[in-house]
């Protein structure tokens, strides 16, 4: 187990249980049952959660959750990113975009079509990317809605889609 786990449990000790569930259902099943199992150990221990660190904590749990994004990346199904981008508005996926490295974000939009690309490369330019916690957060909802995705050609595309980034992003302005 390394260290940014320990770290990123015992940040997510010390936000509520709400806010646990919600970042941990984000995450994949690996890294979220760890997760799950370093808070249940914090817990059992009787540590109380003020005792750990809380918005100081923020700069860890962001490179926590960016080393879990950077471990998504390297398996994005670039297939269902594809059709996910086609999916959500440009500026959600230029937003989403920013945040991503620059070897995966230059692959997705390789694999947009000419016009999208050109939108979004345009957009990309006049955005202010989220950083930080906000960053990472939006990267791990952007990977849990590929993961989510239907291929092309899937009967599953007809199945009710999770509420996208756009979504997301919206109620982060809002909370703002």
């Amino acid at each position: 187990m390394n260290h940014s786990m320990r770290r990123a449990a015992l940040t997510l000790h010390a936000l509520s249980d709400r806010d646990q569930r919600w970042l941990l259902e984000r995450l994949p099943v690996r890294q979220s049952g760890t997760l799950r199992g370093l808070l249940h150990e914090l817990q059992s221990l009787g540590i109380p959660a003020d005792m750990l660190p809380g918005i100081e904590g923020a700069n860890d749990a962001a490179h926590a959750l960016a080393e879990t994004a950077a471990a998504e990346e390297a398996h994005v199904d670039m297939d269902r990113a594809r059709v996910w981008a086609q999916k959500e508005a440009d500026w959600a996926v230029a937003q989403t975009l920013s945040a991503m490295r620059p070897g995966i974000r230059a692959e997705l939009l390789a694999a947009l079509d000419i016009d999208r690309r050109q939108r979004l490369e345009k957009l990309s330019t006049e955005i202010l990317p989220l950083k930080g916690l906000s960053g990472a957060r939006l990267l791990a909802n952007a990977y849990a809605a590929i993961r989510e995705t239907a291929p092309m050609g899937n009967h599953a595309r007809h199945q009710p889609a999770r509420k996208g980034v756009a979504t997301w992003l919206r109620s982060f302005v809002r909370r703002a």
